[in-house]
Protein backbone atom coordinates (compact mmCIF):
# COMPACT_ATOMS: atom_id res chain seq x y z
CA UNK A 1 0.00 0.00 0.00
CA UNK A 2 3.03 2.71 0.95
CA UNK A 3 4.34 1.59 -3.02
CA UNK A 4 1.32 2.31 -4.38
CA UNK A 5 0.63 5.86 -2.19
CA UNK A 6 3.73 6.72 -3.23
CA UNK A 7 3.73 5.48 -6.78
CA UNK A 8 0.36 8.24 -6.84
CA UNK A 9 2.31 10.87 -5.52
CA UNK A 10 4.95 10.14 -7.81
CA UNK A 11 2.68 10.40 -10.72
CA UNK A 12 0.91 13.56 -9.82
CA UNK A 13 4.12 15.33 -9.05
CA UNK A 14 5.08 14.35 -12.45
CA UNK A 15 1.62 15.34 -13.97
CA UNK A 16 2.18 18.95 -11.92
CA UNK A 17 5.61 18.99 -13.33
CA UNK A 18 4.38 18.29 -16.75
CA UNK A 19 1.54 20.93 -16.91
CA UNK A 20 3.94 23.62 -14.90
CA UNK A 21 5.89 23.11 -18.19
CA UNK A 22 3.71 22.80 -20.74
CA UNK A 23 2.13 26.63 -19.40
CA UNK A 24 5.61 27.84 -19.35
CA UNK A 25 6.23 26.53 -23.14
CA UNK A 26 2.59 28.00 -23.95
CA UNK A 27 4.03 31.52 -22.85
CA UNK A 28 7.05 30.74 -24.47
CA UNK A 29 5.67 30.32 -27.84
CA UNK A 30 3.39 32.93 -26.92
CA UNK A 31 6.14 35.75 -26.24
CA UNK A 32 7.93 34.55 -29.10
CA UNK A 33 5.05 34.37 -31.75
CA UNK A 34 4.68 38.17 -30.44
CA UNK A 35 8.59 39.51 -30.56
CA UNK A 36 9.63 37.68 -33.34
CA UNK A 37 8.38 39.63 -36.45
CA UNK A 38 10.04 42.46 -34.23
CA UNK A 39 13.07 41.11 -33.36
CA UNK A 40 13.39 39.74 -37.39
CA UNK A 41 12.74 43.03 -38.73
CA UNK A 42 14.84 46.05 -39.06
CA UNK A 43 14.41 49.10 -36.46
CA UNK A 44 11.12 51.26 -37.95
CA UNK A 45 12.18 54.64 -39.28
CA UNK A 46 12.44 57.18 -37.13
CA UNK A 47 9.80 58.86 -39.90
CA UNK A 48 7.90 56.85 -41.88
CA UNK A 49 5.34 59.57 -43.04
CA UNK A 50 5.27 61.67 -45.84
CA UNK A 51 4.87 65.35 -45.72
CA UNK A 52 5.14 66.03 -49.21
CA UNK A 53 1.89 67.63 -50.77
CA UNK A 54 -0.27 70.95 -51.09
CA UNK A 55 -3.00 72.05 -48.15
CA UNK A 56 -5.36 74.75 -47.55
CA UNK A 57 -6.18 76.03 -44.02
CA UNK A 58 -7.72 78.21 -41.84
CA UNK A 59 -6.18 79.77 -38.44
CA UNK A 60 -7.31 81.90 -35.80
CA UNK A 61 -5.61 83.32 -32.78
CA UNK A 62 -4.37 86.37 -30.61
CA UNK A 63 -2.08 89.34 -31.73
CA UNK A 64 -0.25 92.40 -30.22
CA UNK A 65 0.75 95.28 -31.97
CA UNK A 66 2.35 98.28 -31.01
CA UNK A 67 2.92 101.65 -32.76
CA UNK A 68 5.48 104.34 -32.44
CA UNK A 69 4.78 107.86 -33.74
CA UNK A 70 8.16 110.02 -33.78
CA UNK A 71 9.72 112.48 -35.74
CA UNK A 72 6.78 114.93 -35.27
CA UNK A 73 6.56 118.52 -33.04
CA UNK A 74 2.38 117.70 -33.33
CA UNK A 75 2.59 114.64 -30.93
CA UNK A 76 6.09 115.81 -28.87
CA UNK A 77 7.52 118.65 -27.78
CA UNK A 78 10.57 117.78 -30.19
CA UNK A 79 10.70 115.76 -33.33
CA UNK A 80 13.57 113.67 -31.77
CA UNK A 81 11.14 112.29 -29.00
CA UNK A 82 8.62 109.59 -29.64
CA UNK A 83 5.31 108.28 -28.15
CA UNK A 84 4.66 104.70 -28.07
CA UNK A 85 1.00 103.35 -28.71
CA UNK A 86 0.94 99.44 -26.98
CA UNK A 87 -2.06 97.69 -27.79
CA UNK A 88 -4.50 95.30 -25.98
CA UNK A 89 -5.02 91.46 -27.82
CA UNK A 90 -6.85 91.81 -30.26
CA UNK A 91 -7.88 88.98 -32.78
CA UNK A 92 -6.69 87.84 -35.47
CA UNK A 93 -7.79 85.17 -38.31
CA UNK A 94 -7.46 83.94 -42.10
CA UNK A 95 -6.44 81.67 -44.00
CA UNK A 96 -3.18 80.00 -45.10
CA UNK A 97 -1.86 77.48 -48.85
CA UNK A 98 1.05 76.17 -48.99
CA UNK A 99 2.93 73.16 -50.25
CA UNK A 100 5.90 70.23 -48.79
CA UNK A 101 8.56 68.75 -50.34
CA UNK A 102 10.15 66.07 -47.92
CA UNK A 103 13.71 66.05 -49.21
CA UNK A 104 15.10 63.60 -46.86
CA UNK A 105 13.68 61.56 -43.62
CA UNK A 106 13.32 64.27 -41.25
CA UNK A 107 13.59 67.49 -42.99
CA UNK A 108 10.78 69.30 -45.12
CA UNK A 109 11.19 72.01 -47.31
CA UNK A 110 7.85 74.41 -48.13
CA UNK A 111 6.47 77.66 -49.00
CA UNK A 112 3.76 79.52 -47.88
CA UNK A 113 1.23 82.39 -48.03
CA UNK A 114 -1.72 83.67 -45.51
CA UNK A 115 -3.89 86.24 -45.43
CA UNK A 116 -5.56 87.41 -42.12
CA UNK A 117 -8.23 89.71 -40.84
CA UNK A 118 -7.46 91.79 -37.68
CA UNK A 119 -8.72 93.91 -34.94
CA UNK A 120 -5.36 94.78 -33.17
CA UNK A 121 -5.36 98.16 -32.09
CA UNK A 122 -3.95 100.45 -29.50
CA UNK A 123 -4.59 103.71 -27.59
CA UNK A 124 -2.28 105.84 -25.87
CA UNK A 125 -3.02 109.41 -24.15
CA UNK A 126 -0.42 111.84 -25.13
CA UNK A 127 2.53 112.16 -22.42
CA UNK A 128 3.50 115.54 -23.64
CA UNK A 129 0.54 117.62 -24.35
CA UNK A 130 -2.85 116.56 -22.15
CA UNK A 131 -6.18 115.62 -24.17
CA UNK A 132 -4.75 114.32 -27.08
CA UNK A 133 -4.77 110.62 -27.57
CA UNK A 134 -2.94 108.62 -30.56
CA UNK A 135 -4.08 105.06 -31.69
CA UNK A 136 -3.47 102.44 -34.45
CA UNK A 137 -5.64 99.53 -35.49
CA UNK A 138 -4.59 96.83 -37.99
CA UNK A 139 -7.25 95.68 -40.34
CA UNK A 140 -5.60 92.59 -41.85
CA UNK A 141 -2.40 91.01 -42.18
CA UNK A 142 -0.96 89.07 -45.21
CA UNK A 143 2.53 87.17 -45.59
CA UNK A 144 4.70 84.80 -47.96
CA UNK A 145 6.93 82.48 -46.45
CA UNK A 146 9.24 79.85 -46.81
CA UNK A 147 9.61 77.21 -44.04
CA UNK A 148 12.02 74.42 -43.50
CA UNK A 149 10.62 71.45 -40.93
CA UNK A 150 12.63 69.13 -38.81
CA UNK A 151 9.44 66.06 -38.85
CA UNK A 152 9.20 62.92 -36.12
CA UNK A 153 6.89 60.50 -37.76
CA UNK A 154 3.86 62.42 -37.75
CA UNK A 155 4.62 65.76 -35.99
CA UNK A 156 6.88 68.68 -37.54
CA UNK A 157 8.64 71.45 -35.50
CA UNK A 158 9.20 74.16 -38.38
CA UNK A 159 10.97 77.63 -38.72
CA UNK A 160 9.60 80.20 -41.45
CA UNK A 161 10.69 83.43 -42.61
CA UNK A 162 9.39 86.20 -45.36
CA UNK A 163 8.01 89.01 -46.88
CA UNK A 164 4.62 90.55 -45.00
CA UNK A 165 2.18 93.23 -45.20
CA UNK A 166 -0.30 95.10 -43.51
CA UNK A 167 -3.02 97.67 -43.53
CA UNK A 168 -3.00 100.17 -40.59
CA UNK A 169 -5.09 102.73 -39.77
CA UNK A 170 -3.86 106.03 -37.21
CA UNK A 171 -5.46 108.38 -35.69
CA UNK A 172 -4.46 111.71 -33.73
CA UNK A 173 -7.08 113.30 -31.71
CA UNK A 174 -8.29 116.10 -29.18
CA UNK A 175 -10.77 117.01 -26.82
CA UNK A 176 -12.18 120.89 -26.62
CA UNK A 177 -10.60 122.52 -24.47
CA UNK A 178 -13.29 125.64 -23.20
CA UNK A 179 -12.77 127.92 -20.06
CA UNK A 180 -15.50 130.10 -18.77
CA UNK A 181 -17.33 129.73 -22.14
CA UNK A 182 -13.95 130.56 -24.33
CA UNK A 183 -12.55 128.03 -26.14
CA UNK A 184 -8.61 127.49 -25.75
CA UNK A 185 -8.86 124.28 -27.90
CA UNK A 186 -10.60 123.70 -30.69
CA UNK A 187 -11.26 119.64 -30.44
CA UNK A 188 -10.25 117.75 -33.63
CA UNK A 189 -9.69 113.78 -35.35
CA UNK A 190 -6.95 113.59 -37.51
CA UNK A 191 -6.84 110.06 -39.34
CA UNK A 192 -4.69 108.47 -42.33
CA UNK A 193 -3.95 104.92 -43.26
CA UNK A 194 -1.24 103.32 -45.09
CA UNK A 195 -0.30 99.90 -46.53
CA UNK A 196 2.91 98.89 -45.79
CA UNK A 197 5.48 96.26 -46.20
CA UNK A 198 8.39 94.12 -44.12
CA UNK A 199 9.57 91.14 -42.89
CA UNK A 200 8.14 88.54 -40.62
CA UNK A 201 9.54 85.49 -38.76
CA UNK A 202 8.08 82.48 -37.16
CA UNK A 203 8.07 79.06 -35.88
CA UNK A 204 5.60 76.10 -35.13
CA UNK A 205 4.88 72.63 -34.26
CA UNK A 206 2.60 70.39 -36.61
CA UNK A 207 0.73 67.37 -35.97
CA UNK A 208 -0.45 65.13 -38.94
CA UNK A 209 -3.45 63.72 -36.95
CA UNK A 210 -5.77 61.98 -39.48
CA UNK A 211 -5.24 60.91 -43.16
CA UNK A 212 -5.11 64.74 -44.83
CA UNK A 213 -5.55 66.47 -42.06
CA UNK A 214 -3.30 68.19 -39.60
CA UNK A 215 -3.28 70.94 -36.47
CA UNK A 216 -0.62 73.25 -35.75
CA UNK A 217 0.31 75.85 -33.33
CA UNK A 218 2.85 78.90 -34.34
CA UNK A 219 4.15 82.10 -33.10
CA UNK A 220 5.04 85.02 -35.78
CA UNK A 221 6.90 88.19 -35.70
CA UNK A 222 6.34 90.99 -37.56
CA UNK A 223 8.20 93.86 -38.53
CA UNK A 224 7.47 97.24 -40.65
CA UNK A 225 10.17 100.03 -40.37
CA UNK A 226 8.82 103.30 -40.29
CA UNK A 227 6.85 105.50 -42.69
CA UNK A 228 5.85 108.91 -42.54
CA UNK A 229 1.77 110.11 -42.86
CA UNK A 230 0.15 113.26 -42.68
CA UNK A 231 -2.80 112.65 -40.79
CA UNK A 232 -5.51 115.23 -41.85
CA UNK A 233 -9.05 116.24 -39.82
CA UNK A 234 -11.50 116.82 -43.15
CA UNK A 235 -13.90 118.46 -40.40
CA UNK A 236 -12.01 121.07 -39.63
CA UNK A 237 -9.30 120.87 -42.42
CA UNK A 238 -6.61 120.61 -39.60
CA UNK A 239 -3.29 118.51 -40.25
CA UNK A 240 0.04 116.68 -38.76
CA UNK A 241 2.86 116.10 -39.95
CA UNK A 242 5.08 114.83 -41.35
CA UNK A 243 4.55 111.71 -38.81
CA UNK A 244 6.94 108.94 -38.66
CA UNK A 245 4.90 105.90 -37.60
CA UNK A 246 6.88 102.61 -36.77
CA UNK A 247 4.16 99.20 -36.51
CA UNK A 248 5.39 95.65 -34.88
CA UNK A 249 3.00 93.02 -34.82
CA UNK A 250 3.13 89.33 -32.86
CA UNK A 251 0.63 87.02 -32.92
CA UNK A 252 -0.18 83.13 -31.68
CA UNK A 253 -2.00 81.22 -34.51
CA UNK A 254 -3.36 78.31 -33.88
CA UNK A 255 -4.69 76.39 -37.54
CA UNK A 256 -6.00 72.91 -39.37
CA UNK A 257 -4.76 72.48 -42.44
CA UNK A 258 -6.09 69.86 -45.33
CA UNK A 259 -4.09 68.41 -47.82
CA UNK A 260 -5.79 68.52 -51.43
CA UNK A 261 -2.96 66.99 -53.47
CA UNK A 262 -0.31 65.09 -52.42
CA UNK A 263 2.66 62.62 -53.34
CA UNK A 264 1.74 60.72 -50.57
CA UNK A 265 -1.53 61.81 -47.54
CA UNK A 266 -0.06 63.08 -44.36
CA UNK A 267 -0.66 59.85 -43.03
CA UNK A 268 0.31 57.55 -45.67
CA UNK A 269 3.34 55.66 -45.24
CA UNK A 270 6.70 55.70 -47.22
Amino acid sequence: MLLLCNSLSDLRGIGLGFGVTMRRLLLAATALTVAGPALAAPPASANNFSWTGCYLGVNVGPGFGDATFSNSTATAPRASDSVHVGSGVGALGGEQIGCNLQVARNWVLGVEGDFGWSNISGNSADPFFSGKNLSSRTDWITSVTGRVGYTWDNWMFYGKGGVAGARNQYAFSATEVTVDGMTFFRAFNETGADTRFGLTLGSGIEWAFAPAWSARIEFDYYGFGPRTLTLFDAATSMSSGPISIKQNIEAIRFGINYQFWTGGSFLSRN
